[in-house]
């Protein structure tokens, strides 16, 4: 047990320099980007994430059938989860429920939210914040939202794609 804890720990260690050492790419871009959604068919809600953030599944996507799905990222705050669903439980709309998430954070410049409520509504927001490139798109059933990308064309409703 004791030489595969010492294996263990010499071979992460080995990990560490060899990915401290790696040369950093100036133009590789690793951030964040979400989508929070509501199928008009199926009346069914989602959210998806990608980041380079291990665990991120525990801070940003949160949903709630009936209810709405939101995700917050950039300077997350984890609190704004919960908290937008339980506005969008009594039946909020996702605007007013935007609003007052930045009525009552003293950090909404440096956030990103995106939030879709049970009748299809959508919302986003970037902060002047955030880090660049940093931006969303909003449209029927949907809302995208992404920090630290290439440009635009990430978010983009269909554009940007070849």
């Amino acid at each position: 047990m004791i030489r595969r804890r010492a294996f263990a720990a010499l071979f992460l260690a080995h990990l560490l320099v060899a990915f401290q050492a790696a040369p950093a790419a100036a133009d590789v871009k690793t951030g964040t980007f979400s989508i929070v959604a509501y199928d008009s068919v199926t009346q069914e809600l989602g959210v998806a994430v990608q980041s380079k953030y291990f665990s991120v599944g525990t801070a940003v996507p949160w949903a709630e059938a009936g209810a709405g799905a939101v995700a917050t990222q950039a300077s997350v705050n984890v609190s704004l989860g919960p908290e937008a669903l339980a506005l969008l439980r009594t039946g909020m709309p996702a605007a007013d429920v935007m609003r007052a998430l930045a009525a009552a954070d003293t950090l909404w410049d440096s956030r990103q939210v995106g939030i879709v409520d049970a009748r299809g509504h959508a919302v986003n927001w970037t902060g002047k914040r955030c880090l660049d490139w940093a931006g969303g798109e909003t449209g029927p059933g949907f809302a995208c939202q992404g920090n630290i990308l290439a440009g635009p064309s990430v978010v983009a409703n269909g554009q940007g794609v070849p």
